[in-house]
């Protein structure tokens, strides 16, 4: 009886292992990467490269705008969340840009995100506008891989 029983839970046991990536397995046709970027933008990026005259900041800017112009990286959705010591911009905290398809209009998806909101009185509320936020404008045309860059 001892050994039919440890055979079961051996047998149980085998069916509940799993790798991570089969969740993705049975989808049809495959779900896209979500990607958020989580930046540094606090003040040590200041600070310049051993050996270079280039800042922290300046090399994660040219890192991040080369995978952003690279055409290969497709078929994704980037988003874009930086920290920092609060005293910076564009960003002290929080994200910047949702997850979105990396070729996607970059436009309608900062309107999408308009909220409302009372700047002085609860009494009054109005919608907070693309002018309410320190984040450049994105250009009419201009796709997500275009625009991201462009708030760091």
């Amino acid at each position: 009886m001892g050994l039919l029983a440890g055979l079961f839970i051996f047998l149980c046991s085998l069916s509940v292992m799993a790798e991570d990536i089969e969740i993705f397995a049975d989808e049809v046709p495959p779900a896209k990467p979500n990607i958020l970027m989580v930046l540094d933008h606090s003040g040590s990026m200041n600070m310049t490269i051993s050996g270079s005259s280039q800042t922290r900041l300046d090399g994660l800017r040219s890192a991040f705008n080369t995978i952003m112009a690279d055409e290969d990286f497709k078929g994704v959705k980037v988003g874009l969340m930086g920290f920092s010591n609060g005293n910076t911009v564009p960003f002290p905290h929080g994200v910047s840009f949702p997850v979105s398809d990396i070729d996607d209009p970059a436009s309608p998806i900062m309107l999408s995100n308009l909220i409302p909101y009372s700047p002085v009185s609860t009494n009054s509320v109005g919608y907070f506008t693309l002018a309410d936020d320190v984040l450049p404008d994105p250009v009419a045309g201009e796709r997500v891989r275009e625009f991201l860059p462009r708030i760091l």
